[in-house]
């Protein structure tokens, strides 16, 4: 079925530039774990760099399914393997979707317009991703690879009030980063693609 979704949005959306992207929504004890972004999307403004944080993931390479490409992802992002799991619902942030469970369900399915082209948001034009979200355990603890510049791991009620974003303050306080590059010492980062989605739909995705 994540096959045929896939098909279908290429084959819908073929005169547009795309992107299929995996990500996952990892925790560790009460700690959801995430990327910072890289530095060249970082933005001085008044004394604080502004970045963002994301799930783990990227873009699903030909061949693989959403699964293989978010273990892979997170080998490559963070070293360690992940025990994926398999959601009992799946919400559908994309009108266009017609989907039904399976043992593949992710967490949720979504699409996302951007700025730019992927990997160079001040390219022209915009650019569709098609995401697919999945809830996944970590099995070791988790170091940043030369992709990432740190890691973010934030309780459960931190993350859910950071829509208009987190100071290194505040994640320091209640959390905990991994750097892998030196950091500003003074940055705000906000959530972006899927950790932004999920926030957008946080009463339905934590309603348990």
């Amino acid at each position: 079925m994540v096959q045929d979704i896939i098909r279908d949005f290429q084959e819908n959306k073929s005169n547009e530039r795309l992107e299929i992207g995996t990500g996952a929504l990892i925790k560790q004890g009460e700690n959801f774990v995430f990327a910072l972004s890289k530095e060249k999307y970082w933005e001085e403004k008044e004394d604080i760099t502004h970045l963002s944080f994301q799930n783990i993931g990227g873009a699903i390479e030909e061949g693989e399914t959403p699964i293989q490409a978010l273990e892979r992802e997170a080998r490559e992002e963070i070293g360690t393997e992940i025990k994926v799991k398999i959601s009992k619902q799946t919400l559908v942030s994309y009108e266009d979707i017609n989907y039904s469970e399976s043992k593949t369900s992710p967490l949720m399915i979504y699409t996302d317009e951007n700025p730019g082209k992927p990997g160079d948001p001040e390219a022209e034009g915009t650019w569709k991703l098609l995401g697919f979200l999945y809830k996944a355990q970590i099995l070791e603890e988790p170091q940043p690879s030369s992709e990432i510049p740190a890691i973010i791991k934030i309780p459960e009620k931190l993350f859910l009030n950071s829509e208009n974003g987190l100071t290194r303050k505040q994640i320091e306080e209640k959390g905990e980063i991994i750097t892998q590059r030196p950091l500003p010492e003074k940055f705000k980062a906000k959530p972006k693609f899927s950790a932004k989605k999920i926030l957008e739909n946080k009463e339905k995705i934590f309603a348990d």
